[in-house]
């Protein structure tokens, strides 16, 4: 597993997978949510709300 205590490189290493991962998923989550919404809204009905 771990050891009691990583080296800075390692730390960098977690936090860049993470920080990539997390932004991933991220911009899928938007991509998709933004094509739902697109998809069930044409854009007319925008201009009357």
């Amino acid at each position: 597993m771990f050891s009691p205590i990583p080296s800075p490189t390692e730390i960098i290493l977690l936090v860049v997978k993470f920080g990539c991962n997390v932004g991933a998923c991220v911009i899928i989550f938007m991509l998709v949510d933004y094509l739902v919404e697109s998809m069930r809204t044409p854009r007319d009905d925008e201009r009357h709300q």
